[in-house]
């Protein structure tokens, strides 16, 4: 048993050295047999079921490969920017303002991880595409985008889909993230990607882009993919470098399909005016956090980075 703490971040992992736990004993029971269903609004021929486009990308003319429209149900309302309602010691309050959308990454029943490489590039080109454009409005601070796979993982309709949420409000996390990374003077992910290339938690490297189980997770099975040349955002990747991490994520994502594991993704980069080396951090929901990391914030894992690192390389053959 070790206490690790994050690389920059003041936070705790209880990593337990038992290899007692194998991914195949985290295989979804209740995932497993998804049912598409039959008036499913996000499939090809059923556009009227949604609520208006925003924008698609087309295969051929009027054949959509993705399109991107607003959420139904939005818990966020694009109609004036953030407004403080009441503010004294203990009540703070403000509208509730921004925009929240929809990224539907297929017409058909294929989820992403069944998607060419020359898809998942299109689906990342739109992620940066959103955060680009809705960034542009007054009032937003950050757009979030992210992915939910699997009812365990949040996931309400079963078509493969991701969300976008752009919030007046600085996400706590980034906020927390930007001001621990600008305590350095030179990039420290530049530097842990260094460390990671060369020690036994690296999953994947090419040219551009690093794949590695953190040093100290907060979910069993996580695993985080870095570009290696210090960038910012995802508008400073090149068309190789989009196939690249399509690439890699595909690869990730067939190992979690293999153990049927519910999962998020998400995009982090740097807010305005500040600097950052955005990253994607891909999370499996096979663990339940319960009453130990919901009343203190640390976590425990069960598998240690360095076997998660086995697994997604394929070394665990009984998997």
């Amino acid at each position: 048993m070790q206490l690790r703490k994050d690389y920059i971040l003041n936070r705790w992992s209880y990593i337990s050295g038992a290899r007692a736990k194998r991914p195949h004993n985290y295989q979804s029971t209740t995932d497993n047999n998804e049912a598409h269903p039959k008036n499913c609004p996000f499939c090809s021929g059923k556009e009227h079921l949604t609520p208006k486009e925003i924008g698609r990308v087309e295969k051929i003319k009027g054949k959509w490969l993705v399109r991107w429209l607003p959420n139904k149900y939005p818990a966020l309302v694009p109609t004036k920017p953030q407004k403080e309602i009441s503010n004294n010691q203990f009540f703070q309050a403000y509208s509730s303002f921004g925009v929240q959308e929809v990224i539907i990454e297929t017409p058909d029943k294929r989820q992403m991880v069944d998607l060419s490489v020359e898809h998942i590039s299109i689906i990342l080109k739109v992620y940066n595409h959103r955060i680009e454009e809705l960034s542009r409005i007054k009032g937003i601070e950050y757009v979030m985008v992210f992915k939910n796979r699997r009812k365990g993982a949040g996931a309400s309709i079963v078509h493969s889909h991701s969300q976008v949420i752009a919030t007046g409000k600085m996400p706590a996390l980034i906020e927390q993230e930007v001001l621990a990374f600008n305590q350095y003077n030179l990039c420290p992910y530049c530097d842990i990607i260094k460390a990671e290339q060369s020690g036994p938690r690296k999953v994947f490297e090419d040219e551009y882009f690093l794949a590695f189980t953190p040093y100290a997770p907060r979910f069993n099975y996580e695993i985080w993919i870095f570009p290696k040349a210090h960038m910012k955002k995802l508008c400073e990747l090149t068309q190789e470098q989009y196939l690249s991490l399509a690439i890699m994520l595909k690869k990730v994502l067939k190992k979690l399909y293999d153990i049927k594991a519910p999962y998020c993704f998400y995009i982090q980069y740097a807010p305005k005016n500040k600097d950052f080396h955005w990253h994607l951090e891909i999370l499996p929901r096979v663990n339940i956090k319960a009453g130990f990391e919901l009343s203190g914030g640390d976590s425990i894992i069960s598998v240690s980075p360095e076997e998660v690192a086995e697994f997604y390389k394929g070394i665990w053959s009984n998997c």
